[in-house]
């Protein structure tokens, strides 16, 4: 029995005991600087270990169902949903009539209103104070006021004069609207003018239309539409107005014709005509100038910018939370070994929904794909290396998922606004021209933008590139510092 004592004494040590020092090193201290495995050279890459540590993550991404709700569910129902509600295309105005002419022309001029998909008949109004309250009221978004005499006065080629009025709540809205109008009114009263004067008067413009769609927020002119007095040898005034460019689909697209307004005098002497002016406009890359176009892009910028940076913060808090991210310290896996293993998952995924959402947008939407894939997919990468990098300045900073999710979402909420996704960054003052140019998003907007709309290629938008990439480098390697100095 001795025998044996002694020999297992023999077995483990002079001491008799277990030396940790044997499994730990001489110091019989871990040292957490050395975290080889005993399969890897000195300064080699696990890249088994990495690649089971990438692994892992996915497991537990698609594990947790929250997590696939927001990856899969969330980003199909915001495209959507976006695409469409997104639209910042002038429809279905509210536009009330005080008629008080009750003739043939003026109940022409209200269904000339009617005609376009602009506007749509709103309550009609029986006196002026009645008019007032549609507008105070929001029953009607714009009021049309024919006074009597609308139609007598252009029989006798002489102005006549309506009144309109527009809730100027929304300003973009309304100086569009107004435009519309206008435009409206002058075709209709170019119309009247010519069958009235029983083609005696020459043209008064062809139509004053304007453009297809949307294109800023200017108004249609606001001039006059008069002709020349029949016998009274005169060129009579015929203005068409300022013709500016404005918003909107009224007529056939071209910015109208200032056309020239003749009446032959009452002895048989002609006068002089106006010479006959004609612009046309051609609108590029958006011919239908459908606001959707625009706004698609823009939306799958927000879908991956969501998926890489708010879900990379939350899934490495979550670490924190459950406690396994002490077990990836004591592993062999070095510090940036860890970071890589973090968001490899969440660059794949970006990834795919950047695909799956740009499938449905060039398929489902018709949204043109004109540039380079390849060129969109660098300027991708780019761009996640600054969202996975606010995800990992968030952990760093949080202690809870929720404190994450607000951190990011602080990010996300003053990217997206300056970004000129809703409102064009040359708008802005000048002040916040400047804060913009530091925001990442910005330049992802104008790349996908460019890569889709115009088929912008290197030559293009490398200045773009070469800013987010910078970006990407600096936001990146300051949070993966920060984040290998707190694991170590």
């Amino acid at each position: 029995m001795a025998a044996r004592a002694c020999g297992a004494c023999d077995a483990s040590g002079s001491s008799g005991a277990y030396d940790a020092s044997d499994a730990l090193g001489k110091s019989g201290a871990y040292d957490p600087s050395d975290r080889r495995g005993a399969h890897d050279a000195p300064g080699g890459v696990q890249v088994s270990a990495l690649r089971h540590l990438v692994r892992k993550e996915f497991r537990q991404i698609f594990r947790d169902h929250t997590m696939l709700r927001m990856i899969f569910l969330m980003p199909i129902a915001q495209l959507f949903v976006f695409s469409y509600a997104a639209n910042t295309d002038l429809r279905n105005v509210a536009v009330s009539f005080l008629d008080q002419d009750r003739t043939a022309a003026s109940r022409q001029l209200a269904e000339a209103f009617l005609q376009s998909d602009v506007f749509v008949r709103g309550p009609e109004a029986n006196d002026p104070e009645e008019m007032q309250h549609l507008i105070d009221s929001g029953d009607a978004r714009l009021t049309v006021w024919i006074p009597r005499g609308y139609a007598e006065d252009l029989a006798k080629g002489e102005a006549a004069e309506i009144s309109i009025t527009v809730d100027g709540q929304n300003s973009s809205v309304a100086g569009r609207a107004a435009g519309y109008a206008q435009a409206i009114v002058l075709r209709e009263g170019a119309r009247i003018t010519g069958q009235g004067n029983g083609g005696v008067a020459g043209s008064v413009g062809e139509s004053g239309a304007v453009g297809s769609g949307t294109v800023g927020s200017g108004t249609v002119g606001s001039g006059t539409v008069g002709s020349g007095g029949v016998g009274s040898g005169g060129v009579g005034s015929g203005a068409v107005g300022s013709g500016g460019v404005g918003t909107g689909d009224v007529g056939s697209g071209g910015v109208g014709s200032v056309g020239a307004v003749g009446s032959a005098g009452g002895d048989g002497t002609s006068a002089s005509l106006v010479p006959k002016v004609t612009a046309v406009t051609r609108f590029f890359y958006n011919p239908e100038l459908e606001s959707r176009m625009f706004m698609i892009p823009g939306i799958l910028v927000l879908l991956i910018t969501v998926i890489s940076a708010l879900l990379t913060g939350m899934a490495v808090v979550r670490e924190k939370e459950i406690g396994t991210l002490e077990q990836l310290l004591v592993s062999p896996l070095r510090s940036w070994e860890i970071i890589a293993g973090k968001t490899i998952p969440f660059i794949v995924i970006a990834y795919f929904e950047l695909c799956f959402a740009g499938s449905i947008a060039v398929l489902w939407f018709h949204l043109p794909l004109r540039g380079s894939v390849l060129l969109l997919g660098v300027s991708a990468l780019a761009y996640l290396l600054v969202t996975l990098g606010v995800g990992l300045l968030a952990s760093t900073l949080s202690q809870t998922q929720q404190q994450a999710m607000l951190t990011v979402w602080f990010f996300l909420v003053f990217g997206i606004l300056m970004s000129g996704f809703f409102y064009p960054v040359e708008n802005m003052p000048t002040w916040a021209q400047w804060i913009s140019a530091a925001d990442p998003v910005r330049y992802i907007m104008n790349i996908v933008r460019g890569i889709f709309l115009r088929g912008a290629g290197f030559a293009d938008l490398w200045r773009d590139l070469l800013v987010l990439a910078g970006m990407g480098i600096l936001v990146f390697g300051t949070a993966a510092g920060r984040f290998q100095k707190r694991l170590s």
